[in-house]
């Protein structure tokens, strides 16, 4: 359910998805730096490894009380804070003489990616006409792939050439930058937001957390996270133990599949714009990619089909972000739970970026297997089309 406008302010939407694109930055400007930073900081593999996985855990612990907590006091306020936090997260780690000090900076960061992202999709749905409120959080839902595209590109670059000090300070001065833009173009949601009756965080913690609506959107979300996140954080390390490619090849070929998230996203949108309901969206999705993710480890298939899957894989399957943000809507009891709803949904996201790449290594360890890895993303994909069977008898949309 969300208010009724009949223009669509689109210039604050698209301040809102780039603010999600430098978020998605700082989440991405850390893999190809790793080997550098463990180097330079003598982290072990551990260490580094919580220095990854501390995005994921912020994301579970705050998700749900950032879109409660933006509900109340207003979206704007909580985004703002968020973005504070990452800008000062990436300066403090581009200093960083220690593993602790760069895990508090990452920690730090974690914070102001998920209190930033949570509240931005709010946002978007509460300043779109209705004719325009799929196609606009469907674009929300492409900030993380353009993100991840952009840092991909320019971060070996930056790094060869400035180090990757020079990359943490640059995000950080680009996050306190784009603050200013993102405060003046936020000045008129938030006089509005002032307003406005809101309930205390836990009421509407607790009428989320009570309707089958929001927990059907994190289920679907989480379990493409785990499948997706598995694909992106192994894929390459198939291609190189399985496949015998190079890594800068494998590293190279995982750069260019992003755009087709993105196309994925933005077709949703279009899809729904045109009618299609949601819960056709989710059902028919999560079936094709299904058979898509167990071909893509097929150990009989040639390179050439299983490069065109991965591309499939992330096209047809990028269109359940969008869908999914776009559904948070439909299924909020009013308005003033769509940011706790999104919270959960990322909540429930986190949990399953941090436990698909465990999950599926544990599988390869146990089996000897990467085509295992396969089945357990089409395991995934089965489970997003029950749950968005499941959506049709709550809202017919």
């Amino acid at each position: 359910m969300t208010p009724n406008r009949e223009t669509t302010n689109w210039p604050l939407v698209l301040n809102c998805v780039l603010a999600g694109v430098i978020a998605a930055i700082h989440f991405g400007k850390l893999p190809p730096a790793m080997p550098i930073i463990r180097q330079d900081l003598g982290l072990s593999l551990i260490a580094g490894g919580w220095v990854a996985s501390i995005f994921s855990v912020t994301g579970i612990v705050l998700g749900l009380f950032a879109g409660a907590l933006g509900d109340r006091i207003g979206q704007r306020v909580v985004m703002m804070w968020g973005a504070g936090a990452l800008a000062v997260g990436s300066l403090i780690g581009g200093y960083a003489e220690t593993e602790s000090a760069l895990l508090l900076s990452r920690f730090l960061e974690g914070i102001g990616f998920t209190v930033a992202s949570v509240p931005a999709a709010a946002i978007i749905a509460e300043v779109t006409a209705d004719k325009d409120r799929h196609r606009a959080l469907a674009l929300w839902g492409a900030y993380f792939p353009i993100g991840l595209f952009f840092i991909m590109i320019a971060a070996p670059f930056v790094i060869n050439g400035l180090g990757w000090r020079a990359l943490w300070q640059g995000s950080g001065w680009l996050t306190l930058v784009w603050m200013g833009f993102l405060w003046r173009a936020t000045a008129g949601y938030g006089a509005a937001d002032k307003g406005r009756s809101r309930r205390s965080v836990w009421p509407n913690i607790q009428i989320t957390l009570t309707r089958p609506g929001p927990w059907l959107l994190s289920g679907m979300f989480g379990l493409f996270a785990l499948q997706s996140v598995a694909l992106l954080t192994w894929f390459p390390t198939f291609l190189v133990e399985e496949r015998g490619s190079d890594l800068v090849t494998a590293s190279l070929m995982l750069a260019l599949l992003m755009p087709f998230n993105v196309a994925g996203n933005l077709t949703a949108g279009s899809l729904l714009s045109r009618g299609l309901p949601l819960w056709k969206l989710y059902s028919i999705t999560g079936a094709v990619i299904c058979f898509i993710s167990i071909g893509i480890y097929s150990p009989v298939l040639p390179d050439s089909v299983r490069l065109i899957g991965c591309m499939a894989f992330l096209l047809i399957g990028g269109m359940l972000p969008g869908a999914i943000f776009a559904g948070a809507p439909v299924y909020s009891p009013t308005p003033a739970q769509i940011g706790t709803i999104n919270g959960l949904i990322v909540t429930v996201l986190s949990i399953g970026q941090l436990g698909g790449p465990v999950v599926s290594a544990a599988i390869v360890e146990l089996t000897g297997r990467w085509e295992t890895v396969g089945w357990l993303m089409g395991a995934s994909s089965v489970g997003i089309s029950i749950l968005g069977l499941m959506t049709r008898s709550i809202v017919k949309k």
